[in-house]
């Protein structure tokens, strides 16, 4: 059904018929099969198991874009809910709450509550201000997100996503499966172990990680081991993990003990995603519950006060 896919489908059976290798022919297309999927389709080539490398690979994709689809719907609905809650404050600051605050402002004496003083300030400056706000958030915005995408701002990125609160110890997970996964998957094809670091440093997006294994793969060449680099980064590698590795060094399976680790942390992030997505509901509720009390009570108990006056 995707026009783009169809015409590369079409390139790559043409490149076959014409006698190129299918490893070959997919690597021409480089934004769509990576480095990992090239590299598996050559060791299956080789070895004569090219139908095993393929039927990993399609596990492999289902089970990467299971756990990021799952990650993305926990937080679809926190985001629109917080989306919306700040869109209806800013409609109710534009065209609502300036003809009620009208009345305390002219009530003369009247000792308003602070919570009241400040939602007649904010509503004040959001309706004197808007368009200039709006501007310099938009300017802001822009800015920051041209600022990612340079290396420091993404490696500033991703050093914040590991260390957040809650999501940081998922996606921490997510990252150490991801690297122990492809690691044993590319040793277990016959594929040099420094090769195998560069590969995964290509594909496991994130910048801190990467240069993590960059470091690995040179130590490795001047004749030392994985586990020791690995020891060396205690904030972003766990030491489990290190003694893993340094055990399949040790004893020659590396392949082994890298599948385990890949596991036990791909499942760590699945049941630490359950429960967070259990909490997420009961937590927007408590938010907006106290935010509509706030909102209430700063309009209603003037209202009392002007009428016990009265």
């Amino acid at each position: 059904d995707n026009v783009a896919f169809s015409i590369i489908v079409s390139e790559i059976g043409a490149d076959i018929e014409g006698g190129m290798q299918l490893s070959t022919a997919f690597a021409k297309h480089p934004k769509l099969f990576s480095n990992f999927y090239v590299k598996l389709l050559r060791s299956g080539e080789a070895s004569g198991r090219l139908q095993e490398s393929l039927l990993y690979l399609a596990d492999y994709l289902e089970r990467s874009q299971a756990i990021m689809s799952k990650l993305r719907n926990a937080l679809a609905y926190p985001v629109f809910v917080i989306v919306a809650m700040f869109a209806v404050m800013l409609v109710m600051m534009l065209f609502v709450l300036p003809q009620l605050l009208v009345i305390f402002k002219e009530a003369g004496n009247l000792q308003l509550p602070i919570t009241t003083r400040i939602l007649i300030w904010v509503t004040d400056f959001v309706n004197n201000y808007f368009i200039a706000v709006a501007m310099y958030f938009v300017i802001i915005v822009a800015g920051f997100w041209q600022w990612l995408r340079t290396p420091d701002g993404s490696l500033w990125w991703d050093q914040t996503k590991i260390r957040m609160p809650g999501l940081g110890v998922i996606l921490k997970s997510v990252y150490l499966a991801r690297i122990s996964e492809n690691l044993s998957t590319l040793i277990k094809s016959d594929i040099a172990i420094l090769d195998a670091l560069r590969i995964t440093a290509e594909i496991v997006d994130h910048a801190e990680y990467r240069d993590i294994l960059l470091h690995a793969e040179e130590e490795v060449r001047g004749g030392g081991n994985i586990s020791s680099v690995f020891r060396q980064y205690k904030k972003q590698i766990p030491a489990m993990m290190a003694s893993m590795i340094a055990i399949g060094e040790r004893t020659g399976k590396m392949d082994y003990m890298l599948q385990h680790v890949s596991t036990f942390y791909r499942t760590e992030s699945e049941n630490r995603l359950d429960s967070i997505t259990s909490l997420i509901e009961p937590v927007l509720v408590v938010i907006l519950g106290l935010g509509v009390a706030v909102l209430v009570s700063s309009i209603l108990l003037p209202m009392y006060s002007m009428t016990g006056a009265a």
